[in-house]
C-alpha cells in the first residue's frame, strides 16, 4: 500500500499542491487519482469489493497525503469518516461504489446555529408523504458541491435522540452550496457552507434507527475521524520537520564557514522539532494499539489524540517557522503552507477545547455530553 500511495503523491498530489493552495481549486485530479490506485475504497468491506483494510491503514494513507497537500489529505479523511457510517448502516448499491472509487462521500454535521456542536442540530426532517423532507443550513461541508452523497444530521423524525443521520445524494432538489470558502489554510478542500430547501429523501435515506444518529456519530463515526485527524496532523508535522531539517543542513554562514546545523541554537530547535514529532506519532501508534486490541483506555485516547496531534503541529509549525526564518515566509518552499494548514485540526468539530471536556469528563466518570457540554 505504501508504494501505491507514494506513486500517486509523486504523480499527481505533490506537483500540484502549490497551485492547489493559491487558487483553492479542488484536487479533482488528486481525488481521481485515489480513486482509480482504488485508495477510496481502501476501508470497504471485501464482500463489496473494498480494500478491507482498518483504521490503521488508513491512517497511514492520511499521513503520507498530508506531508504532501493538506487539502487532499482532509477530503480523504473526511470521506474514510462518511465511509465508516455508509458501511455500517448504509445501503449496499452505495457501498459498492464507494469500494469501486465511483462516489465521494463527506460528512455534513456542523450547522450554522450549533457551529461546533455537532452533537446539537438544528435542522429538520418530517415526514411527507412517502418521502423526508430535509431543511438546514450546515456551516462546514468538506468538498461541498463536488461529494457524490452526504452523511447528513438533523433532528429526529420522532424518535427520543438528539440526531438522526441520512445519506442525501448530490443532486437531490433544494440542496446547494449556499457560500464560497477562502481560507488561510486547506484552501482547495471546498469546505464551504451548504443549504437544504425542503430537500426530500426516500425513508431508506435514514442511516440507522430514527434518533440513533449520535450513538451512531459518536461510536462508528468519531473514533475514525479523530484519529485520522491526529493522522493528518501527524503528516504536517513530518513535512515541517523534514523542511526544517533540509534547511539546516543546506543553508551556510559563509563568513562562518559553517552550516546552520552546526550552530547549538538551531540544532537545539530542531531537536525539539524532531522529539515533539516523534512523541506524537508514538502517541497515535499507542491510540491504534488500543482500539485494536480492545484496551480499557481505548477510548480515552481516542479523544485525547485529536487534541495532542493538533496542538503539536501548530507549535511545531511556530518553532519551525522561527527556526527557518526569513525563508519560511517564501511559498516556494512551502513551510508556511503547512503551517496554515495546520492551525485547521485545532478548530475542527469537536474542538481541543471540547476535547479537553470529554477527556475531563470520561476521567471523572461524568457523562461524555450534557447540557453543559461545550
Amino acid at each position: 500500500m505504501h508504494t501505491v500511495v507514494s506513486g500517486v503523491i509523486a504523480d499527481v498530489v505533490a506537483p500540484s499542491a502549490a497551485q492547489a493552495d493559491r487558487t483553492g481549486e479542488f484536487p479533482r485530479a488528486a481525488v481521481e487519482a485515489l480513486a482509480k490506485a482504488g485508495l477510496l475504497g481502501l476501508t470497504s468491506s471485501a464482500e463489496v469489493g473494498g480494500g478491507g483494510e482498518g483504521l490503521r491503514a488508513a491512517a497511514e494513507v492520511i499521513t503520507e497525503l498530508a506531508s504532501a497537500c493538506g487539502s487532499t489529505a482532509m477530503i480523504t479523511l473526511m470521506h474514510y469518516s462518511a465511509t465508516a457510517a455508509i458501511e455500517a448502516h448504509g445501503p449496499a448499491e452505495v457501498r459498492r461504489a464507494i469500494a469501486e472509487g465511483r462516489y465521494l462521500a463527506m460528512l455534513a454535521f456542523s450547522e450554522a446555529g450549533s457551529r461546533s456542536h455537532f452533537w446539537a442540530p438544528l435542522s429538520t426532517a418530517e415526514a411527507d408523504g412517502d418521502e423526508i423532507r430535509l431543511d438546514a443550513r450546515k456551516s462546514f461541508v468538506t468538498a461541498a458541491g463536488e461529494a457524490d452523497g452526504y452523511v447528513w444530521s438533523s433532528r429526529p423524525l420522532s424518535g427520543d435522540g438528539p440526531m438522526t443521520l441520512w445519506l442525501v445524494p448530490r443532486d437531490a432538489a433544494g440542496l446547494r452550496v449556499s457560500g464560497s470558502y477562502d481560507g488561510l489554510g486547506l484552501r482547495a478542500n471546498a469546505s464551504s457552507p451548504m443549504a437544504a430547501e425542503g430537500v426530500r429523501v426516500p425513508a431508506a435515506a435514514m442511516l440507522g434507527a430514527d434518533g440513533d444518529g449520535l450513538d451512531i456519530a459518536l461510536t462508528t463515526v468519531l473514533p475514525t475521524f479523530l484519529v485520522l485527524n491526529a493522522a493528518f496532523s501527524l503528516g504536517v508535522i513530518e513535512a515541517l520537520a523534514a523542511k526544517a531539517h533540509e534547511h539546516l543542513a543546506t543553508t551556510n554562514l559563509a563568513h562562518l564557514g559553517q552550516r546552520l546545523a552546526d550552530q547549538l541554537p538551531a540544532r537545539s530547535s530542531y531537536a525539539r522539532v524532531r522529539t515533539r514529532a516523534d512523541q506524537t506519532r508514538a502517541f497515535l501508534n499507542d491510540t491504534l494499539a488500543a482500539l485494536e486490541s480492545g484496551r480499557e483506555d481505548a477510548m480515552l485516547r481516542v479523544l485525547q489524540v485529536k487534541a495532542v496531534a493538533a496542538e503539536a503541529s501548530v507549535e511545531i509549525g511556530d518553532e519551525v517557522m522561527r527556526l527557518c526564518g526569513g525563508s519560511a515566509l517564501r511559498r516556494d518552499l512551502g513551510i508556511e503552507r503547512h503551517f496554515r494548514d495546520a492551525l485547521a485540526a485545532r478548530v475542527m468539530a469537536p474542538t481541543t477545547e471540547a476535547l479537553h471536556d470529554f477527556v475531563g469528563r470520561v476521567s471523572f466518570g461524568l457523562p461524555l455530553l450534557d447540557g453543559d457540554a461545550s
